[in-house]
């Protein structure tokens, strides 16, 4: 080797040598620096530069560099390179997770959607009356949303006849939907009664929506009752 033919090269050689055995992070800084050479810039360095008992100790640096990097999921590369390999791996799952989700969703009766997540697959159910949307809350359990998607079925119903006059809707809205309650012996609460208005004013290039509102919470009832009647008055203007 180039080191024994060079008496102070030798003994810079054996110094390395001891140094780097007993110096992890001169170990990972020789690693960097050959990752970012050519094959053959890389073979030629290692030929060239290193003793044998050298080139062991780095070999079995990366062999259990390699190994714990496995075990934890870490690959071994710059931070940019990290952030390209995550995106590569949330691209190969949210396609699967999006399809399974397309695939729930059709096996579902209408308005009601799937969310699925990791701890299981959670349902809620919507139902639309022109510019309003009632919501319920998420639940893991299928039968359960489908007794919810029938209490809003059963609001839409009593509602469907209104016009949605400002001097009656807070009253017809309430009404339609403690009837409804009342008939499934369910309150507000335990259904996570939420609506909230989507509309396309002539005004507008794309629907307005608001936030959900909370039927249980009365001030927050009073503000989507008042959202609702503002949105309806800007629709034509």
């Amino acid at each position: 080797l180039q080191a024994s033919r060079n008496p102070t090269a030798n003994v810079a050689t054996e110094a390395a040598a001891a140094a780097v055995a007993s110096e992890p992070r001169i170990l990972e800084e020789l690693h960097k620096i050959l990752a970012e050479m050519s094959p053959e810039c890389r073979r030629r360095s290692l030929s060239n530069l290193f003793s044998q008992s050298q080139r062991l100790i780095l070999e079995a640096f990366v062999l259990g560099h390699r190994r714990a990097a496995c075990q934890h999921q870490v690959p071994l590369a710059t931070p940019e390179n990290i952030a390209g390999e995550s995106l590569v791996v949330k691209a190969k799952v949210e396609p699967s997770k999006r399809k399974r989700k397309a695939e729930i969703d059709n096996e579902l009766p209408a308005g009601l959607i799937a969310n699925p997540q990791s701890n299981g697959c959670y349902y809620s159910a919507q139902v639309a009356l022109g510019s309003l949307r009632l919501l319920s809350r998420s639940d893991r359990d299928l039968p359960r949303v489908k007794a919810f998607h029938a209490v809003l079925m059963d609001i839409h119903g009593k509602l469907a006849g209104t016009q949605g006059a400002e001097s009656d809707f807070e009253l017809q809205f309430r009404s339609a939907v403690e009837g409804a309650l009342l008939s499934h012996d369910v309150d507000a609460r335990a259904l996570g009664l939420r609506f909230y208005v989507s509309l396309k004013p002539t005004w507008a290039s794309r629907p307005l929506r608001t936030r959900p509102f909370n039927f249980a919470n009365e001030a927050d009832f009073q503000m989507g009752v008042s959202a609702f009647q503002r949105l309806e008055a800007s629709r034509g203007q």
